[in-house]
């Protein structure tokens, strides 16, 4: 329960390495308990994501990745997590326009029809800068972090301070300036729904 919490970031990478090769070697099931979700999707087989005591999915690393169960589980995996915004579905045949804010973007099409209101999600990876004819979100720089292999960009949709939010990932080191407009364009068939009450929406 928790056995790294109180170690520093390299010795807790080296202790994790360890805690891998002992179970592998040891062949016997280990029930691993911890807030730290990169502990938890490097060491476990299998993931049990909980919230408030109740089990939201039980799944291998990389389903609760790919596969979310719901918007909790969407919102809680991943480092940033997925970004997440209410937005309103238009349908015109199978092909569906999201409105979040006061910005439409078109999204791939889909043999299944969607609520009219939706939560929409999109991984940090899965947008891009948009190129000058490309449909894109117009967005404003709020906040940069600068990783070296990577950059952070914490962008919001629109000018309005109450508009949503969502961070997007570039590779490399990428200069953005405070306040600085940016067309963004998500992977129109990377972006995934739920409903109402959370839940995942079958995609396509």
């Amino acid at each position: 329960d928790e056995p790294l919490s109180n170690l520093d970031a390299k010795l807790r990478v080296q202790v994790r390495a360890e805690i891998k090769d002992l179970q592998q070697r040891m062949r016997t099931t280990m029930i691993y308990v911890t807030h730290d979700q990169v502990e938890a999707m490097t060491l476990g087989d299998r993931v049990a994501v909980l919230d408030r005591g109740i089990v939201q999915q039980v799944a291998e690393p990389n389903e609760l990745y790919e596969k979310p169960a719901n918007a909790f589980v969407a919102g809680f995996i991943g480092n940033p997590p997925m970004n997440l915004f209410a937005a309103s579905a238009e349908t015109d045949g199978p092909s569906v326009a999201l409105r979040i804010g006061e910005q439409m973007l078109h999204v791939a099409r889909r043999n299944e029809p969607l609520p009219r209101q939706v939560t929409a999600g999109v991984r940090p990876e899965a947008i891009s800068l948009a190129g000058d004819t490309s449909e894109a979100l117009q967005t404003i720089v709020e906040h940069v972090e600068y990783l070296g292999h990577e950059t952070l960009a914490y962008l919001r949709i629109g000018n309005d301070d109450k508009a949503p939010r969502l961070v997007a990932r570039f590779s490399g080191m990428q200069h953005f300036d405070k306040d600085q407009a940016l067309r963004v364009q998500p992977d129109a068939k990377r972006i995934y729904f739920f409903d109402d009450q959370g839940k995942a929406l079958a995609p396509g």
